[in-house]
């Protein structure tokens, strides 16, 4: 599974990060880790399923940005 290293710290403790969620059809998007294994989708508006971990990546950058998010690498 390919996701980028670090990714940004919520307010609530939770870090998200771009990450592959489906390689069948090769989808992008923003997640948490829930558990030991098991990511799940941070779901909003401003980040949407991408084709590719760059563009994921670039939505959760400007994402960040806008809400001020501490980068956690």
């Amino acid at each position: 599974m390919e996701n980028r290293m670090g990714g940004y710290q919520l307010p609530d403790g939770r870090v998200i990060f771009a990450s592959c969620v489906d390689q069948t059809h090769c989808s992008f998007c923003t997640v948490y880790q829930k558990g030991a294994m098991a990511n799940r989708r941070y779901v909003s508006a401003r980040l949407p399923i991408r084709k590719t971990l760059a563009e994921a990546e670039k939505d959760l950058a400007r994402f960040a940005a806008e809400r001020g998010l501490v980068c956690n690498e």
